[in-house]
């Protein structure tokens, strides 16, 4: 007699069908995750970017769209995955992995991707993985051999948040923070050239330009800023070397930097009306 694994299986109308492992099983869940697939949301600026990619020696990115929607996030976010998905023949169900922009950036827009990843990640029970804005940026420009990159995306006031990358290194050489502009040229004035990139130094450009003169080099219009196919990529290495718990999400929080605009005028305006005391 035949051992019970091999001997067919028959349903209750005498019809033959395959062996196969249960639902759930062991060996179900180990094919199915034998390649990480990834969704990449990336909202930290005026555009929504999304991003499909499956690991593997390198990892390809299977279907990358971008739209300029505004402030308008939160309206098109998840129709925008759906048609995603669809156009990639996956279900959300066959996604292993999640990564998010944690900005800094549009304030609105932070909140938006990362709560909808947040809940995606609970409701499906597969990591997510949060990564900085500068990180995204500094990926999509690669290694500079000589000179060190400045990512600066930009602040209010007159100010620009600053991201410093050594040559030959993704790592930031010092910590993200929000600095004016004659602090930023200050630290640059001993440093023979120095390459930027960011919406922040697109904005402020011709004020480094007369600055800084040639020492100031800029990279093509794209690589300005963050796109969702970098994010897939970062957040499929970061997994390779330490794959994260599914309830990684409860880390995965918005970067600022510094407080709303809301809340900077109303601490602006309570020192002041301290600062001038009580009204007689």
């Amino acid at each position: 007699a035949k051992p019970d694994h091999e001997r067919p299986v028959r349903n209750r109308f005498g019809k033959r069908k395959e062996n196969r492992p249960f639902r759930g099983s062991r060996m179900e869940k180990r094919d199915s995750i034998s390649k990480e697939k990834i969704l990449a949301v990336e909202t930290s600026g005026r555009s929504l970017g999304l991003a499909l990619a499956e690991s593997g020696e390198s990892p390809g990115i299977k279907a990358e769209v971008s739209f300029d929607v505004g402030p308008r996030h939160s309206e098109i976010l998840k129709e925008s995955c759906v048609f995603l998905l669809d156009k990639c023949g996956w279900d959300r169900k066959d996604l292993t992995m999640l990564a998010v922009s944690t900005g800094p950036g549009s304030f609105t827009g932070l909140r938006v991707g990362i709560a909808f990843t947040r809940a995606l990640s609970q409701f499906l029970s597969i990591p997510l993985i949060g990564i900085p804005s500068f990180e995204i940026i500094s990926a999509g420009i690669g290694r500079t051999r000589d000179v060190p990159l400045i990512v600066l995306i930009d602040s209010i006031g007159g100010e620009v948040f600053v991201g410093r990358v050594n040559p030959d290194s993704a790592i930031p050489s010092e910590p993200y923070r929000p600095w004016p502009l004659p602090r930023l040229f200050e630290k640059l004035k001993s440093s023979p050239a120095v390459l930027f990139a960011g919406g922040g130094f697109l904005r402020h450009q011709k004020e480094i330009g007369e600055k800084l003169g040639p020492r100031a080099l800029s990279v093509s219009g794209e690589q300005n800023f963050p796109r969702a196919g970098w994010l897939a990529r970062l957040a499929l290495e970061k997994a390779k070397r330490s794959r994260p718990a599914s309830d990684s999400w409860k880390t995965v929080v918005p970067f600022y930097l510094r407080s709303p605009v809301a809340v900077e005028r109303l601490n602006y305006r309570k020192k002041k009306a301290a600062k001038e005391g009580p009204q007689a």
